[in-house]
């Protein structure tokens, strides 16, 4: 089992190699990385530390926010965090995040289009499917198939990373719900060869963990992510 430790503001460890090694790999690659989580488990805050490790390698990022909890303020404290930067070297690799925020549905499509003749290496969606938490009809399963359809051809065409984040629904024997919209994955047979999916749960201290469940030669990997930022930036 691998374990990967990270602080989110403060000095980061050398440790965040593993993990940035992992997300240039999915980067180069093309891939589909899902985060699945309960309600306050982390997944925006994972999603600005992806974000700030993007930015110290000099990799262009595009935020999608469907839920308007994008926050640049955590990404610069995470940055000041480094001790390694002056403040104008900071504003520079902020720039390096776009911030695109998508009010309803059609936002959503129109700014995957244009992602198509834009140079991102990586694109991190917050909450892909909230759209669809309140609705159970046949329209909207078939949005939802052609959303990740569409940014499934653009991970593998483009050989972009994109991370997206996803509620999840269990049972009493806390196994995934048939009816969970996740399940809407498993209908695109592209997916499969790039989909990478993790459970994200907060323990004690705030502290991230990412159990990946798919694919198989992951199943053992194990993220442990230790945040240590003040309440303010506890996203």
């Amino acid at each position: 089992m691998i374990f990967l430790f990270l602080k989110v503001i403060g000095i980061i460890t050398t440790d965040i190699h593993k993990l940035a090694d992992l997300m240039t790999e999915f980067t180069t690659t093309g891939a589909l990385v899902e985060f699945a989580g309960g309600r306050q488990s982390g997944k925006t805050l994972l999603l600005h530390i992806m974000c700030s490790i993007n930015s110290l390698k000099n990799t262009k990022t595009c935020y999608v926010d469907n839920v308007g909890r994008f926050d640049p303020e955590f990404i610069f404290k995470y940055l000041e965090g480094t001790q390694t930067l002056k403040n104008n070297e900071i504003y520079a690799k902020m720039k390096l995040v776009s911030h695109a925020r998508a009010y309803e549905v059609g936002d959503l499509f129109s700014i995957i289009k244009k992602l198509w003749i834009m140079d991102y290496a990586c694109v991190v969606i917050d909450d892909l499917l909230t759209y669809y938490s309140y609705r159970q009809d046949r329209n909207a399963k078939e949005e939802i198939r052609n959303i990740i359809r569409e940014i499934a051809l653009l991970a593998l065409c483009k050989r972009v990373c994109i991370i997206f984040t996803n509620p999840f629904l269990v049972d009493s024997n806390n196994k995934f719900a048939s009816r969970s919209t996740t399940h809407e994955l498993r209908f695109n047979d592209i997916v499969r060869y790039i989909h990478f999916k993790a459970i994200i749960s907060k323990g004690m201290h705030n502290m991230l963990e990412c159990e990946f469940v798919y694919p198989a030669k992951l199943e053992n990997m194990k993220l442990i992510l230790f945040p240590r930022a003040s309440k303010k930036y506890r996203i």
